[in-house]
């Protein structure tokens, strides 16, 4: 399952969709230099962002690093947790 998001009216980000072992999901938001395509690959540099237990890629500080890495060529994926950023939580806590 992939989607564009928008991000607070500013910027679109890439959506995958991973399906854990354990059936959980997380969503990996991937926000991609707009001049990507530009430069080879040994030049391309991936910042990942792991945001705190209620932060997701909406919260002001990914769009702050998300602006940052615009500035410096970098790609940036924010990893967002299970139950967050409006990814479904499948499992329950008794079952971790």
């Amino acid at each position: 399952m992939q989607k564009f998001h928008e991000l607070r009216g500013r910027k679109k980000y890439h959506r995958e969709i991973l399906t854990l072992s354990d059936g959980g999901e997380i969503a990996l938001d991937w926000l991609i230099h707009p001049n990507a395509r530009q430069y080879a690959e040994s030049d391309r540099h991936i910042i990942a962002l792991v945001p705190g237990v209620n932060g997701d890629s909406e919260k002001m500080y990914a769009i702050a690093l998300h602006k940052a890495c615009i500035a410096k060529r970098f790609d940036l994926v924010v990893i967002n947790w299970r139950g967050m950023a409006g990814v479904p939580l499948k499992i329950s806590n008794s079952q971790f």
